[in-house]
């Protein structure tokens, strides 16, 4: 993965896992809120005795809307129990002074109170359930056709007391003036809760402001919140579309319909309609903005603003539970799992029954190693949706990840059968008989996952897979037609370049492969200068110069990338490609002061996250043939260093004193270089033995000889021959143990490293990893990691923690490749990320 392509990468996960909007699942009959004339006639009389809560501007009250009952039974009007739920939410959640919630985030607790399915809920019952959610207010009610009329009921409760506060209703002379009357309704429970507040301003919007003034718009939009929270993207795209369609100001629904199109791969599409909403913003209520403003940000792909978006969301409605989800949803996607732990579990603790919470603590889980409470996480997923495909299958990419392939496969399985055409695990189970070694199953799956595909970019993907199947097989010319169909479905799918040309190489026909990139290239250009999308325009220029091509011709491009830029984050990006221009043209102190334009900016965005191996070495390369003042660049580094470190981001302070490495390498000061590296915890590569390549058909679980036996003097059969132990170290000083330069072949293949310490004391500690691919890790001779994952190399990746020996300690470490760049970021810190300083790394010695 190139350089700077990780913030794309980002904004893509932030789509597909952050701003799905759940809605509500369908209520079952017997859930129902049943209120009988007599019922209504005693609240209308005990009306008259009701109290009154009092709120002050500092707190912050919490009401709970029930499911309206059908009384009636009206099948027409079925979509109104949960539609006027939803509708007095929206209202209702104007105020910042109330955490308003539905009753279906009361499932858990009524399954702890013993309230069967199918029992009718009275006024008391609902009262006794708010209650023991700690929630102290209570809304139920009901509706019921009165010949042409629609009449609407509702009682408001206080639950300490059990004392109504109000009983109202409103009577509508048809669908149309619903809308009108639930704004009446709720200023009536407004009054009922005392919230007009002394020198405190309340947005009091209409409901058809703030969302449509069709109630047929209404409908489709609340069936799509359905079928979005389903993860039925194609389905609910449609929904939102006929919303939109009814209703052309529509801008919740707009904003909906990205997340919709994000997940189908529709980039386009999805760009088109945050557009939309974003110009109709001011027809949303305020917790809706901060989504809309978030989704514009995603867009122009403008990290720093999604952050402070949703962080000032959750400061300003700390009681939001979306806006909780969507905040850990942007940590996950940045890898900073344990804040996304914490955002989702705060998240869970204001409603219990929030599926698609589960769904992304499960994975964040994963990330971190606790494979077993990833499973906890989704098991629970999977008894709030037993009849949805996606628990299923989640739980199958979380067993896959903890190696537990057999099971991962049955999970995909049991996914489709609920709905074949859900074509998430097709691409799924392809890729867990590619881990088993089992290729022909691979392939099949793949070929299914192009027939559910629902856009030309999912379906250039299942090509893309198909064809690694092929080359895994060893069907060269077939695997090659396979990409070359991927670009021609969707030719803005530039990672096909890369990966084609890798593939000619290993055909050993290097010809084929210059003349695919230049053919590619010159193809290309003239319509990428036609382009709108910043993100596009700079991956076709991060393509050209990782595939060497035509740096001299760059120039138009990046002023076609600037003038697209929209904010700091995109002219920094600009910025590191014109260092990585110059850099190839070998304008090497050009290219310095550009990588120090867009660090001074990068810098300021504070996601937590350390460079790529890709950045890194374009930068090393750089400072290594620069010349001038050494001092000035050392100087640099070093307030870099001390920002980074303020601001407690020590994945990236330790990116940059790997970067400080190569100066002092340039400038011949080997002993200031081994205490740095000493004061990152980081082993000097040559510290490190690695063995391989070894075939990787079902690799990650086979047991090669180094995990049956370390004999450094043993040569073992590997792929293409005999394999030893040998010292690792490709004279860079960044960190990065970089396999492929070391070992050959490189494609579908694994190798170990190993490597000897010695810890004063016994000591808690952590192993900080970032790794390209799989990986497993052993230390002193137990497995203390296993992560089976597809993923680019990024330092401090994943956290291990460990107890240290006195003493010595050994590590060896497993690591799968399939294509692409192989190798591995290691150090061993405190629990706070630095380093022991009193840790000495030492190679084995060949007995």
């Amino acid at each position: 993965m190139k350089a700077a392509i990780r913030h794309i990468i980002i904004i893509g996960l932030i789509w597909t896992l952050g701003v799905v909007l759940p809605g509500c699942s369908k209520r079952e009959a017997g859930q129902k809120i049943k209120l009988t004339n007599d019922a209504l006639r005693q609240t209308q009389e005990s009306s008259r005795l009701a109290t009154t809560l009092q709120i002050q501007p500092e707190e912050r009250r919490s009401i709970v809307v029930f499911y309206f009952d059908n009384v009636t039974e009206d099948e027409d009007l079925e979509w109104m129990e949960r539609g006027l739920m939803e509708m007095l939410i929206t209202d209702l959640s104007q105020s910042r002074y109330v955490n308003v919630v539905g009753e279906h985030a009361l499932t858990t607790l009524k399954e702890r109170m013993g309230v069967p399915e199918d029992r009718s809920l009275d006024p008391a019952l609902a009262i006794s359930i708010a209650r023991g959610g700690r929630l102290e207010t209570a809304l139920v009610g009901s509706f019921a056709r009165v010949g042409e009329h629609i009449r609407i009921d509702a009682q408001l409760f206080d639950t300490r007391t059990g004392n109504m506060l109000k009983a109202e209703r409103v009577e509508c002379s048809g669908l149309e003036e619903v809308f009108t009357k639930v704004d009446e309704l709720t200023r009536q429970i407004r009054d009922g809760l005392k919230l007009t507040l002394k020198g405190v301003v309340e947005f009091d919007q209409d409901l058809a402001d703030v969302t449509t003034n069709s109630i047929e718009a209404y409908r489709f939009f609340a069936e799509g919140l359905e079928l979005l929270y389903k993860v039925f993207y194609k389905e609910a795209a449609e929904r939102f579309e006929r919303a939109v369609e009814i209703d052309t100001t529509f801008a919740t629904a707009y904003a909906r319909l990205a997340s919709a199109y994000s997940g189908l791969g529709r980039s386009d599409d999805t760009r088109r309609v945050v557009r939309k909403a974003v110009a109709l913003a001011d027809r949303v209520t305020e917790r809706e903005r901060y989504n809309i403003m978030a989704l514009d940000a995603s867009v122009q792909g403008d990290t720093k603003k999604i952050i402070e978006t949703y962080e000032r969301m959750v400061q300003v409605f700390p009681k939001d539970k979306e806006a909780r989800y969507r905040l850990g949803s942007v940590y996950y996607a940045l890898s900073r799992f344990d804040e996304a732990i914490a955002q989702f579990e705060e998240a869970l603790s204001i409603d219990k029954t929030y599926k698609l919470v589960y769904n992304l603590l499960g994975y964040a889980y994963s990330s971190r190693g606790m494979h077993d409470k990833a499973v906890e996480s989704l098991l629970r997923y999977l008894e709030l949706a037993p009849d949805e495909p996606n628990p299923r299958d989640s739980m199958g990419e979380i067993y896959q990840m903890a190696g537990h392939l057999d099971e991962a496969i049955h999970e995909y399985k049991e996914a489709l059968r609920l709905k074949s055409d859900f074509h998430f695990p097709w691409e799924h189970m392809g890729g867990a008989y590619m881990d088993q070694g089992e290729f022909d199953e691979a392939l099949r799956a793949f070929r299914r996952y192009y027939e559910a595909a629902p856009s030309n970019n999912i379906k250039s993907f299942s090509h893309r897979l198909a064809g690694e199947a092929l080359w895994a097989k060893g069907k060269h010319e077939k695997a090659v037609k396979e990409f070359r169909e991927a670009m021609k479905v969707y030719p803005n799918n530039f990672p096909m370049v890369t990966l084609i040309s890798d593939l000619y190489e290993e055909m050993g026909d290097s010809v084929a492969a210059k003349k695919f990139r230049e053919e590619w290239f010159w193809n290309t250009g003239d319509r990428i200068l036609d382009e709108t999308n910043f993100s596009i325009v700079q991956s076709f220029v991060w393509t050209s110069l990782f595939n060497d091509l035509h740096p001299e011709e760059m120039e138009p491009f990046i002023e076609k990338a600037i003038k697209l830029a929209q904010n700091d984050f995109n002219r920094a990006e600009c910025a590191l490609l014109r260092g990585v221009i110059s850099l190839k043209r070998g304008e090497n102190n050009v290219a310095v002061a550009q990588f120090q334009e867009a660090a001074q900016t990068f810098l300021t965005i504070e996601t937590g996250l350390g460079m790529d191996w890709y950045q890194a070495n374009y930068i090393s390369e750089a400072i290594a043939g620069s010349s001038g003042d050494l001092e000035d660049k050392q100087n640099f580094f070093e307030e870099m260093i001390r920002i980074s470190r303020e601001t407690e981001n020590t994945a990236l302070e330790t990116s940059l004193i790997y970067l400080l490495f190569e100066y002092l390498k340039t400038i011949g000061d080997e002993e200031r270089l081994r205490g740095e590296l000493t004061a990152t915890g980081t082993p000097h590569e040559t510290d490190w033995w690695v063995i391989g390549p070894f075939e990787n058909k079902g690799g990650f679980h086979r047991k090669f000889p180094p995990e049956k036996e370390i004999q450094l003097d043993r040569a073992y059969k590997g792929k293409g021959g005999k394999v030893r132990w040998r010292q690792a170290g490709d004279n860079l000083f960044d960190g990065y143990v970089n396999l492929k330069e070391l070992l050959n072949p490189d494609k579908w293949t694994v190798a170990y490293g190993l490597l000897t310490f010695h810890s004063p004391t016994l000591r808690q500690a952590q192993l900080r990893v970032g790794t390209n691919e799989a990986t497993k890790i052993w230390l002193n001779g137990e497995e203390v990691w296993l992560n089976n994952r597809r993923r680019g190399a990024y330092i401090d990746n994943d956290i291990i923690p460990v107890a240290l020996l006195e003493g010595t300690n050994t590590v060896l470490i497993k690591v799968c490749q399939k294509t692409g760049e192989w190798g591995f970021y290691f150090r061993i810190t405190d629990p706070e990320g630095r380093a022991f300083g009193d840790i000495t790394f030492f190679p084995q010695v060949i007995s």
